[in-house]
């Protein structure tokens, strides 16, 4: 079982991959109910909270701080956490759960060669479709709004053209 917590496009292309990859149960927890919708129309099974979820792997990909003190409650005895999100300052997280529950904890931040050749392939293959992940297409006078609406949790990846 793979959780995977928070539902922009990091998460949802992460929950995807973990569905490709063979987990047995991939559950993405989101609550803004635009992305959660969004998720659930690309087949994953979502939820509002991550409270009460148990996986042997939990992946953060929401980048806040309430999600980092929830993570090692989330995660099985001897499962794995993942933090995909970046932080902007440093967040709680509880150690003695680490050593208590003999987790294995992960930090990513760019990407190899080796997952490049992975994604190419997922893509050309398709197994995964990125298309679904642009939700629109603005010019640079209308960027502004446009992350705005991102950050309210509407739509999922902005395509901003150079001309106005």
């Amino acid at each position: 079982t793979v959780a995977v917590v928070g539902g922009g496009p990091i998460g949802v292309a992460v929950a995807l991959c973990a569905r490709n990859a063979g987990a047995g149960r991939v559950v993405l927890a989101e609550p803004a109910p635009a992305r959660r919708e969004f998720a659930a129309g690309l087949g994953l099974e979502t939820v509002a909270s991550a409270e009460g979820l148990s996986a042997e792997v939990v992946f953060d990909a929401a980048g806040h701080p309430a999600v980092a003190a929830l993570v090692t409650d989330l995660v099985a005895p001897g499962g794995t956490v993942v933090v995909v999100a970046v932080y902007g300052d440093p967040a709680p997280v509880d150690l003695r759960a680490v050593t208590f529950k003999e987790l294995t904890a992960v930090g990513t931040r760019v990407y190899s060669r080796g997952d490049l050749a992975v994604a190419t392939d997922l893509v050309a293959s398709g197994r995964f479709d990125p298309e679904p992940f642009l939700t629109s297409t603005v010019t640079l006078d209308e960027a502004a709004e446009a992350i705005a609406d991102l950050r309210r949790g509407v739509g999922l990846k902005v395509l901003v053209r150079g001309d106005s």
